[in-house]
């Protein structure tokens, strides 16, 4: 049987969560929407610097988070279960999704060409905007299976 979070730490997990993508959102939003024309070309809205220190304080928070996951929840469920069953495949997505969006986030700190750091750039934007399917799904999901015995 895996391990389920209690409630305190599964409100800080989907609340770390939330703000890590609200605050991503947000960087989005600024840099498609509200940048403004300079005499040398566009200018960053002048909060970008400190919500890029937000985001980036919170996604060393949700690593941390993550590594609690692997760890206490999802390494338990693939052991008791030896393979992954039906209404576990959303897991696996979400998960996959992340690690992928660690990797493109850090890549932003080493990426020095304007073509590769474009790239990365679009890529974990993308990657952001699409994680919040698979999270809602695999948490909203989590809520139906409470009746069902957790080995089916």
């Amino acid at each position: 049987m895996h391990a389920r979070p209690g409630p305190a730490t599964r409100f800080l997990l989907y609340a770390l969560s939330a703000l890590l993508w609200a605050s991503g959102a947000l960087l989005l939003a600024l840099q498609s929407w509200f940048r403004r024309v300079g005499e040398f070309g566009l200018l960053q809205h002048p909060a970008e610097p400190l919500l890029h220190t937000i985001h980036g304080v919170l996604a060393v928070a949700g690593l941390f988070g993550l590594g609690w996951l692997v760890a206490r929840h999802i390494d338990p469920a693939l052991a008791a279960n030896g393979v992954l069953r039906a209404r576990r495949r959303g897991g696996p997505l979400l998960l996959a999704i992340v690690v992928l969006l660690a990797g493109s986030g850090f890549a932003l700190f080493y990426l020095t060409g304007d073509t590769a750091r474009a790239a990365g750039s679009r890529l974990h934007e993308a990657l952001g905007v699409l994680v919040i399917a698979p999270a809602l799904w695999h948490w909203l999901r989590r809520g139906r299976q409470r009746g069902r015995p957790r080995g089916n």
